[in-house]
């Protein structure tokens, strides 16, 4: 029980000392990650709808 105690404290000490980034920041980062998520979903649909017309014809479907 000591063990864990002991790395409870040290983590808390860690989680002082951590430089975390400012709030616009990180608020612009978020957006980043959300349109690139976006329009990766987008192509993939797109591509993935392109592929599946094609076979659908290559195969008589």
């Amino acid at each position: 029980m000591n063990k864990i105690a002991n790395y409870l404290k040290e983590t808390k000490v860690e989680m002082n000392n951590v430089v975390w980034p400012k709030w616009p920041l990180t608020m612009t980062h978020t957006g980043i990650v959300i349109a690139i998520a976006l329009i990766v979903g987008y192509l993939s649909g797109f591509f993935d709808s392109i592929m599946s017309k094609g076979l659908a014809k290559l195969l008589g479907l």
